[in-house]
């Protein structure tokens, strides 16, 4: 018969190996976050505790090389496709960020694919509603993840389009998105436009820092609820123990009685 003391260590094992937390950006905004997001974890996993974050990774999937090679992340999956326009970009149409998802969904999250979603704690999706490819690669994934990860906690972080980008239907799409059932966080760009003589590429710095330091903070929040549940685990285990040997003492009173 398997003791207490063995489920614990098996348990333990499982629930205090390091994290697994996919991060995953599509398109330009989300791959200009995703590179956010590994340099503030680049200094996490030098601090003390960072053997705990080793398993949380960064994934960029984009159709340009040229952001693939300008920003840092621990994956990177160049999309290619016949179907992109001029610039190698969706033009903003979520329908060809659909299709390029499902033409290369098996090598990006296929069984050798880059990102293995089976054990992951949480998995984290950055787009912008501006672009196709963030959109569209967000619904795709989300969509995947809900039929077949049920339990995993699905966190996509949404970019909404500066008042100059504005593209049609996507207040209506990003509606849509919210109607699936996960943890969603709303970026409004504006909100990071308060000098308008700040130059452009400051404001986009400025919101990349911002979006990763949530994505650290919903990290961070994973962490400690996965703690949680193992001190709730060892409680009960306790709890039930006791209760047996109560049980066992008041037999043992009864008989002597």
């Amino acid at each position: 018969m398997i003791d207490n003391e063995f489920i614990m260590r098996s348990l333990r094992k499982d629930l205090l190996d390091p994290l697994y937390i996919p991060i995953i950006g599509f398109g330009g905004a989300g791959s200009r976050i995703i590179d956010a997001v590994e340099r503030m974890l680049s200094d996490v996993k030098k601090g003390p505790e960072g053997h705990e974050f080793t398993n949380v990774i960064t994934v960029e999937i984009n159709t340009k090389q040229d952001y693939l090679d300008d920003l840092q992340a621990a994956s990177k999956v160049l999309i290619s496709d016949k179907i992109l326009g001029l610039h190698q970009d969706t033009n903003g149409f979520v329908e060809v960020g659909e299709k390029l998802m499902r033409n290369n969904f098996e090598t990006i999250f296929g069984v050798k694919g880059v990102v293995n979603f089976r054990n992951a704690d949480a998995v984290i999706l950055i787009g912008s509603a501006a672009g196709g490819m963030g959109m569209g690669g967000i619904k795709e994934t989300l969509n995947y993840l809900t039929q077949n990860y049920k339990n995993i906690p699905v966190y996509p972080i949404v970019v909404l389009p500066f008042r100059m980008e504005d593209r049609p239907l996507w207040r209506e799409e990003v509606s849509k998105l919210m109607q699936i059932k996960a943890n969603f966080t709303i970026i409004n760009n504006e909100q990071f436009v308060n000098d308008k003589k700040a130059r452009f590429i400051d404001v986009l710095d400025n919101i990349n820092m911002n979006v990763a330091r949530k994505v650290m903070e919903i990290v961070q929040r994973v962490k400690t609820r996965r703690q949680e549940v193992f001190a709730e685990f060892i409680n009960s285990i306790y709890e039930s123990k006791f209760a047996e040997n109560l049980n066992q003492f008041e037999l043992e009173y009864i008989r002597v009685s």
